[in-house]
């Protein structure tokens, strides 16, 4: 009788995220709710035996821990985050066909006859000297491949933060409201509350209506929204 009571019995769980003091979202796939860590890193959150917890971040590996017997009695726990090290694709400069002396690389690089552009009624070119143009054309092709390779790895990990931050925002505001609200209040099924918060964080004006203190215009937003998803998905 009291392990089946122990079974269904919902508490909540706390515990500490240890992951270089950056915000990490928990999540409860069983039960769809999630949180997130304080400045601190610690949390509270709901679940029951077998449940699965989720912890996630873009800084750190994706980590899932099953609710067990001992956690419900032991409610308290500590997760440490592993770091995501990205490693950039390794790049060989021999490729290029350079031995690495710059001296004989310079003297194997075929150079085109110089041609003083007054003579088609241009103004003159001031030309380079034989080992500005070798050198020149020596590191525009390795290391711009690098400069390139390098940029890219900037652009995707930023667009990955604000990809991150919004996920973040969406659940931080998703925890203000309970599911009732959003049955209910907004007529939107239990199933599609995730998906209805990610349709209006597509919103612009989502974040702004996220930092105003009082409920009310972000429960007018959310009701204008929730008309618009419901024929939206009448349609699919």
């Amino acid at each position: 009788m009291y392990t089946s009571v122990l079974f269904c019995q919902e508490i909540e769980l706390t515990g500490r995220v240890i992951a270089d003091s950056i915000s990490v979202n928990i999540y409860n796939i069983s039960k769809n709710k999630g949180v997130i860590n304080d400045n601190e890193g610690y949390f509270k959150i709901l679940a029951t035996i077998n449940d699965t917890i989720s912890f996630s971040s873009i800084q750190h590996k994706n980590f899932s821990l099953k609710i067990t017997k001992d956690h419900i009695e032991n409610p308290y726990m500590e997760i440490i985050m592993e770091s995501k090290v990205e490693t950039l694709n390794e790049v060989f400069i021999s490729s290029s066909g350079l031995s690495g002396n710059l001296k004989n690389d310079l003297m194997k690089i075929p150079l085109k006859e110089y041609i003083d552009g007054r003579i088609y009624g241009g103004k003159r070119i001031i030309p380079l000297t034989s080992t500005q143009r070798a050198f020149k054309k020596v590191n525009s092709g390795a290391i711009n491949k690098i400069v390139n390779t390098i940029n890219g790895k900037i652009k995707k990990a930023k667009q990955n933060i604000l990809l991150e931050n919004k996920t973040i925002l969406v659940t931080k505001v998703r925890s203000r409201f309970s599911e009732d609200f959003f049955v209910e209040e907004l007529g939107v099924s239990m199933d599609y509350i995730q998906d209805f918060m990610n349709y209006c964080a597509a919103d612009i004006r989502f974040i702004a209506f996220t930092k105003i203190e009082s409920s009310l215009e972000l429960i007018s937003f959310f009701k204008e929204k929730s008309i618009a998803y419901k024929k939206m998905k009448a349609h699919e």
